[in-house]
């Protein structure tokens, strides 16, 4: 008998609930690191977005310091020379631009200046795909994109800056600007002048926008390489890693649009490139997050339509790139294209149904929450883009691109319902567990139950190898029942459970079958 136990002495037996104790504080303890996590979450995300207020206002507070208070605006008493007709206008800025500009016109801007420029000052204007000319007089004092356009190759765009002498006083400066492509309908902006020492005002004055770029780029590039290293242990890291390429393409075209990529190379062509590399590129982690949080929800006609406008803008992107490289055909020359393209896309995926679904998730609602307010954002900013293009705003507001801050609230927010997605999952996980420990132990001991054995006994029926059991059934359970009620009796049975399970610790697998009997 390898147990036995007076009846007399029950009284002295501790409370049964200190050995099935470790059963039961597993399970509690699940429950309480569930709680635990989610208060962490919680905190992560206000953690964060206290982080990335704070990175925001610090550069608000930048673009506010930022501007050049000496600096002048050479907009009045301009001559504009247009193949033989001569302009005189009264503002550089409000001046329409001619509607038919072919490639190879030229538009040259001549001023005289009335009075001198204090010294160590800079002329600066931006240029859109145009090869730029300035003289004082006869000499020349600044060339750009001649040889690129001689040689067939993209000229790009972005802000010139030249170093022009303080006595101007009686003198006259010719900027000549000669169209390179097609899509250059608005080859020119204001003419600046402004102190050596102010070179960044620019970069000041549009910290917002940079600092939101700066902040994508960084943050992509982190959750690019954390999400590949965390893949090799969850798969669910796979939507980290497009978030990160995301957030990556909206910052770098943020950088490139707001013309940050000049304060490392003032290679137009280069930078010009890559704005039109990161936007061309950026719908396609998205589109791939759609294939990823979609997948076996909708149908197979809408499961095709998604993975066809995935497919389409992959090979968008492959051709209008090898045309560029070819100089076939530029980058700029196919943005009309990509902005239908993308819309007519958008159009497809959300009437039929393929983005949104009221059945969904709350993940899945986050993020067609993000996508409806960045696609609002991108709307608004085609619109004043090509506002811009044909008709000259001198307006910071008009002249600012605002994606910038729609592609901040749909990275948090695509955030956001990646950690409900993470959360959701965990809670899944957990949840199997406990519910894995409740089919396979008994409530009352802790011990494997009869379901459990069935188990075990079909993997050993399978092996070659031997194994012994050892059936044990406890005597005078139905007599401490009868006289002392069946809590006692579960008392004696939990008693019995633990000294059955030390005495075989190490050696086997202890079993309740059910009642008093244990093998």
């Amino acid at each position: 008998m390898i147990f036995s136990h007076s009846c007399d002495g029950l009284n002295s037996i501790p409370n049964w609930s200190a050995y099935s104790a470790p059963f039961l504080f597993s399970l509690s303890l699940m429950f309480e690191n569930l709680d635990i996590y989610e208060k962490r979450r919680k905190y992560g995300i206000v953690v964060a977005i206290l982080v990335v207020v704070l990175f925001l206002v610090y550069f608000i507070k930048l673009s506010e310091g930022g501007h050049d208070e000496n600096l002048v605006r050479l907009d009045e008493e301009w001559n504009i020379k247009f193949r033989d007709t001569n302009f005189v206008v009264p503002s550089v800025m409000k001046f329409k631009v001619f509607k038919d500009l072919r490639v190879g016109d030229s538009i040259i801007y001549t001023k005289k200046f009335k009075e001198n420029i204090p010294e160590s000052s800079i002329l600066r204007f931006r240029t859109y795909h145009s090869v730029v000319h300035v003289w004082m007089g006869k000499k020349l004092l600044y060339e750009y994109g001649s040889e690129a356009y001689e040689s067939g190759e993209l000229v790009g765009n972005g802000y010139h800056y030249v170093n022009i002498p303080p006595n101007l006083k009686g003198k006259k400066i010719k900027i000549s600007v000669m169209i390179s492509e097609k899509s250059a309908s608005n080859p020119c902006s204001a003419f600046e002048i402004i102190h050596f020492g102010k070179l960044f005002e620019y970069f000041s004055r549009h910290a917002f926008s940079v600092g939101i770029g700066i902040f994508l780029t960084l943050f992509g590039l982190l959750s690019i390489l954390s999400g590949l290293v965390a893949m090799n242990y969850s798969k669910s890291f796979y939507r980290l890693v497009l978030i990160g390429s995301l957030a990556f393409l909206l910052g770098t075209w943020t950088m490139c649009y707001m013309k940050v990529m000049q304060v490392f190379s003032m290679n137009f062509a280069l930078n010009t490139k890559l704005e039109y590399i990161s936007l061309y590129l950026m719908p396609i982690p998205l589109e791939l997050l759609i294939i990823n949080m979609r997948r076996n929800k909708v149908g197979r006609k809408k499961w095709f339509g998604i993975v066809c406008v995935f497919l389409g803008n992959v090979l968008f992107f492959v051709v209008s790139s090898v045309l560029q490289f070819l100089n076939v055909l530029h980058y700029p020359e196919t943005l009309g294209f990509f902005h239908v393209y993308i819309f007519v896309g958008a159009l497809y995926l959300i009437f039929s149904g393929s983005v949104y679904d009221h059945r969904a998730g709350l993940p899945d609602k986050i993020f067609t929450s993000g996508i409806a307010l960045f696609a609002v954002f991108a709307l608004v900013d085609v619109v004043r883009y090509n506002l811009q293009k044909f008709y000259s705003f001198d307006d910071v507001i008009m002249s600012s691109t605002w994606l910038p801050i729609g592609s901040l609230l749909l990275i948090l927010l695509l955030i956001i319902s990646y950690f409900v997605y993470l959360y959701d999952i965990i809670m899944d996980r957990t949840e199997k567990e406990v519910l894995k420990q409740l089919a396979y132990r008994d409530a009352l001991t802790g011990l494997y139950n009869r379901a459990k054995c069935d188990q075990i006994f079909n993997v050993l029926n399978k092996g070659v190898g031997d194994y012994a059991i050892v059936s044990i059934d406890m005597n005078g359970l139905k007599k401490v029942n009868d006289s002392f009620g069946h809590t006692e009796g579960d008392r004696l049975i939990c008693l019995f459970a633990e000294v059955f399970k030390k005495a075989f610790s190490g050696v086997g697998t202890t079993i309740r079958m059910g009642g008093d009997e244990f093998i």
